[in-house]
């Protein structure tokens, strides 16, 4: 497996970074459920930083996302109802964060309480299949990595918070090593 890096256009040859990845780690705690469902990479090299390749701080990103704040979601998704093309464009959408209340009258049977849910139901703006595990940022941060969504392709789209996961991140990437002789 291998990430590619600086990616904006994937029908275009572009100066991206192409790493392979040394180690998919679940987090302990998944069992294949809604909960927990976060993964990280550890990278065989360190990525080169650039204009194109940035680290998005989770630092500052605490579980406290309000309700109306504006956050960004990125990904290449598919782009419509009709067909599952994804988009040759790195696309972006802006989606403002709703209260819990109102989310889980869309996902009764999940604690939404353990996610940030987002999309203004009144506007067709959504994330599609192809965009699972794309980054949603509140202002510079990684608040959230999208989960999906309703069947319908509908507003609001339910997204893992970051912020409980920050310690298990940190220490994992820590002590994680790459096994170059596996």
């Amino acid at each position: 497996m291998k990430v590619i890096l600086g990616a904006h256009n994937i029908m275009v040859k572009e100066d991206t970074q192409e790493i392979n990845v040394c180690n998919a780690i679940p987090h302990p705690q998944y069992q294949g459920s809604f909960e927990h469902d976060i993964m990280l990479l550890k990278l065989m090299k360190k990525a080169v930083i650039n204009r194109y390749v940035l680290p998005l701080p989770t630092d500052n990103s605490n579980s406290n996302v309000k309700p109306g704040e504006i956050c960004t979601v990125a990904g290449w998704g598919v782009l419509n109802t009709y067909n599952d093309k994804l988009s040759e464009l790195l696309r972006e959408v802006h989606l403002t964060v709703v209260d819990n209340k109102v989310c889980s009258t869309y996902f009764p049977k999940l604690n939404v309480a353990d996610f940030i849910c987002a999309g203004d139901v009144n506007e067709n703006k959504v994330t599609g299949k192809g965009d699972s595990g794309g980054p949603l940022l509140c202002g510079v941060n990684l608040s959230g990595i999208v989960f999906g969504g309703k069947k319908n392709k509908k507003p609001p789209t339910l997204f893992t918070k970051v912020a409980p996961y920050k310690t298990w991140i940190k220490n994992t990437m820590k002590k994680e090593k790459c096994n170059f002789f596996a």
